[in-house]
């Protein structure tokens, strides 16, 4: 007899582990699964015993939401929405708060840890060492979680030109900055973030 999804779940269930904790909370100071960390925790132990999972997006009010779909044959098994707020307003806030959504659904969905048990400390106070600075940002965290490296004499220079272009209301030279740096996800991040906030508004403003 053909096994079914859950059946098949139940033994890919068995078969996994808890993700790796590859990552620091840079506030908390508490370790983390990536989410590269968490779907090789998974995707293995799924494939193995026939199951495809799929991530889907839903759109939500100030933030995004991901669906973790687990498929096998013509069934399908949803497991809910997890949704997440957007840090900002812009192309890089949305990706790295979907990073978030994923990797908590696909934990949540398929029943293992992916960060340490803090006992909800994380939630109920701030950090024992705030001293009043903004807390990181949701891109930073990726940038960190996700191990992105790149060039930092290139990314001065990108950081540099852009700066100089938007005190110079240079909008030609900056729409040709971003132009180039669309074409490198992972510099576009680490640059986005090294800039002061006023050029970031500014950006922001030229683009509406």
């Amino acid at each position: 007899m053909k096994e079914t999804l859950i059946e098949s779940l139940v033994k890919a269930q068995s078969e996994m582990t808890h993700a790796q904790l590859d990552q620091i909370n840079p506030v908390w100071k508490s370790k983390f699964a990536s989410l590269k960390s968490t779907i090789d925790a998974v995707k293995p132990a799924l494939n193995a015993n026939g199951i495809f999972f799929m991530q889907i997006s839903h759109p939500v009010d100030a933030g995004v939401g991901i669906e973790t779909v687990f498929c096998k044959g013509d069934e399908k098994l949803s497991t809910g929405v997890v949704v997440v707020p957007v840090d900002k307003a812009n192309a890089q806030g949305l990706g790295s708060s979907m990073t978030y959504a994923k990797r908590y659904s696909l934990a949540v969905a398929c029943g293992i840890s992916a960060s340490e048990d803090d006992d909800g400390n994380a939630a109920a106070k701030p950090p024992a060492n705030s001293t009043g600075r903004k807390p990181q940002s949701v891109v930073a965290t990726v940038i960190q979680e996700e191990g992105i490296v790149v060039d930092a004499k290139k990314c001065k220079e990108y950081v540099d030109a852009v700066i100089k272009a938007k005190n110079l209301d240079d909008v030609v030279g900056l729409k040709q900055l971003t132009a180039e740096l669309s074409a490198d996800e992972d510099m576009k991040l680490v640059v986005w973030e090294s800039l002061p906030s006023n050029v970031r508004s500014y950006i922001k403003k030229m683009g509406e």
